[in-house]
Parts: structure tokens; sequence; C-alpha cells
């Protein structure tokens, strides 16, 4: 019998630092460095708060829409507008 083997890593936080998004928040809403911090991690945060949410619910939603309305919301709770194309480069 042949074995299988497979190597498996969760990438957020090994690969990718998520929170690091605000330095490219940063172009888009200048200013304080912090607001941009904040707004990340709100995003961030959102982002976890949704899929757990949807996962408890047994509802699933593509990570890329659940990530996408996570912005959306720490955008509007940071009272900041960002257009299609700066949310899709941020998004990228």
């Amino acid at each position: 019998m042949s074995r299988s083997e497979a190597l498996a890593f969760d990438m957020y936080g090994t690969l990718v630092n998520p929170l690091r998004i605000w330095q490219q928040l940063e172009q888009f809403i200048p200013g304080d460095t912090s607001e941009a911090q904040h707004i990340a991690e709100v995003w961030r945060q959102k982002q976890l708060e949704f899929t757990f949410r949807l996962t408890v619910m047994e509802q699933y939603e593509d990570f890329e829409q659940v990530t996408r309305k996570a912005l959306d919301y720490a955008l509007a709770m940071a009272r900041k507008h960002l257009d299609t194309d700066q949310k899709n480069t941020l998004m990228a």
C-alpha cells in the first residue's frame, strides 16, 4: 500500500502578516499612520468574526467576499471611503 504525505500550514500569520496591509491602506488614507493601522486591525477582526459566524451558522461564503465585506465595515467605522479600484488594489 502506498503512503501519501502532505504538508499543510496556515498562510495568514505564518507567511503573511495580515495587519501589514496598513501600509497599502496608507496610500489611500493619508495622514496619521495610526488611522491606517486601526482600519487594518478592524478589517482583520471583522474578517475573522464574519468567517466564524458563517461557520457556526453552517453557511458558506467565499473568503474573498467575506474579506471585502470586512473591509467595507472597517472603512465605514472609520468614516472613510475608497473607490472600487482602490478596494480592488487592496484585495489583490
